[in-house]
């Protein structure tokens, strides 16, 4: 229940803060079937607060799926719990939709009297400001949300993993009309996946397949197949050749912070016209994750 507002509760913002108590705590699935009770409850407020923490369980898809949905349900939705999903606008929604932490923290601060559990615990959110927490602590009810931060200790789980889909299409003389596409998951059973898919109007082709897992020491396989055309001009001439390659990879890695080094047996076959040639071998790599936000 919102254990804030005991004597204007309703089953939709019930919903949303079942919703916070599971997914903050890592349960996505609970989480999930919270949220999509809120935004089946009828109320547009808890729609809104339901769907904008959706967004981070529908991909690159989220905005097309929810957006205009969250748009209508804000604009209907009236009274205190509208003050509430407008402050989770801010802290749900992507910023180029115009959603600012600031914004959230001001509007928190604005019903912090007369909902001292829910504000402190979206401010919390927006600053990870230890005092907010200590506050979370010392209330006697908390919402969902708080109650997560004081169990969690303040810890936030990463954002869950769900599926990215991408599509693209090229072409060029010679090589006809090609199209691609892309499917990624960040956590799929413990697993961060990918698969890629493509060809050309001219027969080639490729389909590649990605895994590693999420421990810190992880294993991970990259395994596909390929066919494209070469062009060979030591004759004077353009001479065309098929190259077919398909491999697969496999070995142990070590995951630190932000960085990850491995190493892998391949195994690889290429034929460039002459038939399948061995190309076996130790591969070994390096990344490191800049992004912020």
């Amino acid at each position: 229940m919102l254990l804030g507002v005991p004597a204007s509760a309703s089953e939709g913002l019930d919903a949303v803060s079942d919703g916070d108590l599971a997914h903050f705590q890592g349960d996505a699935q609970e989480a999930k079937a919270a949220y999509r009770r809120a935004v089946a409850s009828g109320e547009p407020a808890a729609e809104a607060m339901g769907r904008l923490r959706l967004l981070s369980y529908s991909g690159n898809w989220g905005a097309w799926i929810h957006g205009p949905a969250i748009d209508r349900a804000l604009s209907r939705a009236q009274g205190e719990s509208a003050q509430l999903a407008w402050i989770d606008f801010h802290l749900f929604a992507p910023t180029f939709v115009g959603a600012s932490r600031d914004e959230a923290v001001r509007l928190s601060k604005e019903i912090y009297e007369s909902y001292p559990a829910e504000a402190a615990a979206r401010i919390f959110l927006a600053t990870r400001d230890e005092a907010w927490l200590s506050r979370l602590r010392e209330l006697p009810h908390r919402d969902g949300m708080g109650e997560a931060f004081v169990r969690q200790n303040g810890q936030i789980p990463p954002p869950p993993g769900t599926w990215n889909f991408g599509f693209g299409f090229s072409g060029a003389p010679g090589l006809g009309i090609g199209a691609g596409l892309s499917f990624r998951h960040a956590d799929l059973r413990g697993l961060a996946t990918e698969l890629w898919l493509g060809g050309s109007t001219l027969g080639s082709g490729y389909a590649v397949i990605r895994a590693h897992s999420l421990s810190s020491v992880f294993g991970r396989i990259d395994s596909g197949f390929m066919r494209g055309l070469l062009y060979d001009y030591a004759s004077g001439s353009r001479e065309t050749i098929w190259r077919n390659a398909q491999w697969v990879e496999l070995g142990p890695g070590i995951r630190f912070d932000r960085g990850r080094l491995w190493v892998g047996g391949k195994f690889r076959k290429d034929d460039v016209g002459a038939g399948f040639q061995e190309g076996h071998g130790v591969t070994a790599g390096a990344s490191f994750d800049t992004r912020s936000g």
